[in-house]
């Protein structure tokens, strides 16, 4: 992508997204504020840091601070919180600009996000391609210090005696394995149901092809911007085989796969969301 862009073969879809990007540090064309009272949340002086998933952040920005409350209960100490705060701060990892071919925008955002996360020993994530990146070959070096995927921390540190109340599983909710979770998270697909197992009363269905053999729900990078049509296709092929399966309904971990077939008519809801359920009292 990166041969591509520098001998100006950019989609017309994608011209101009690099300065967009650097400019807000985010891919959203709305970058959303996040709820005044989020701060509660977290301290700043804490050495474990959680940066979330910029669909977190953009659709779901409560949820934000629900992740909070549930780290503090699993870690047993409020977690610092790293995003953009108004104007200042990012948005996202930067994954975006990588798979934009913007190697030299990349670059340089990475140095900045490095600074950004000075001070922390740990960053926890819900972002798997922020995990994957850390621990390939494009970020590793870059950010020095360790990114953690935040299933791999509930699986350790969340015990029985956290969960308030286990979710009622209805029989017609299959289990959807997002690419990166599956492919670039070691043990990923293992992690997620053992986290499962942890605060749902029974384990969800799967579909025939689920697990390291899942498939692409169309929504990932810029796939659905350059080709909408067909991304939208691999959406709606997961929803039609939701049906012919038998489920009406799907949890998973990845929150631009919920994102994506919500966005298809699918009924789709982000794990974290049965996690915070589960684990804190109702608001």
């Amino acid at each position: 992508r990166t041969w591509l862009r520098d001998g100006g073969h950019i989609p017309e879809a994608l011209d101009g997204f690099s300065e967009f990007f650097l400019e807000a540090n985010s891919p959203h064309r709305v970058v959303s504020d996040l709820p005044d009272d989020v701060t509660e949340a977290f301290d700043d002086d804490s050495p474990i840091a959680f940066f979330p998933d910029c669909e977190t952040r953009r659709y779901q920005p409560q949820l934000v601070k629900r992740i909070g409350h549930v780290l503090e209960r699993v870690l047993g100490e409020k977690v610092r919180l790293i995003t953009r705060i108004g104007d200042e701060g990012k948005a996202c990892c930067g994954f975006p600009l990588a798979s934009a071919g913007d190697a030299e925008g990349f670059e340089a955002y990475a140095g900045d996000l490095s600074y950004d996360l000075l001070g922390a020993e740990e960053v926890i994530t819900d972002c798997a391609a922020f995990v994957a990146m850390t621990r390939g070959e494009t970020f590793s070096e870059r950010v020095p210090i360790p990114v953690t995927y935040i299933f791999e921390t509930l699986d350790e540190r969340l015990t029985d005696r956290m969960v308030r109340q286990k979710i009622d599983v209805p029989e017609t909710v299959f289990l959807h394995d997002s690419c990166f979770t599956a492919r670039h998270v070691k043990n990923g697909v293992q992690i997620t149901r053992r986290v499962l197992a942890k605060i749902a009363d029974n384990p969800l269905r799967e579909f025939s092809t689920n697990g390291d053999d899942t498939i692409c729900c169309g929504g990932a990078s810029h796939y659905r911007v350059v080709a909408e049509e067909s991304a939208d296709q691999c959406a709606r092929e997961r929803l039609t085989q939701l049906e012919r399966e038998g489920g009406d309904a799907i949890v998973c971990a990845g929150q631009t796969c919920a994102k994506h077939m919500n966005r298809a008519g699918g009924d789709v809801t982000p794990l974290l969301e049965w996690v915070c359920d589960a684990v804190l009292e109702p608001s």
